[in-house]
């Protein structure tokens, strides 16, 4: 089976976190600035669904 490949443009900042939906044959996709978006990946179309206030993370040395 050969791996399909999509490509996704124009995102305001990083990929933090990516998510299938299998029963509705869309992934779901969080950025680092806390927007949510939905990826069809049968119209491939990308919606943005929310956005997210994320707790900044402690970071300690």
């Amino acid at each position: 089976m050969q791996q399909k490949q999509y490509y996704l443009e124009s995102l305001e900042s990083e990929i933090l976190a990516i998510a299938p939906i299998q029963s509705l044959d869309d992934i779901l996709i969080l950025t680092q600035l806390g927007i949510l978006y939905r990826f069809s990946l049968i119209k491939q179309s990308l919606t943005k669904i929310s956005h997210i206030q994320l707790t900044p993370l402690n970071k300690s040395n």
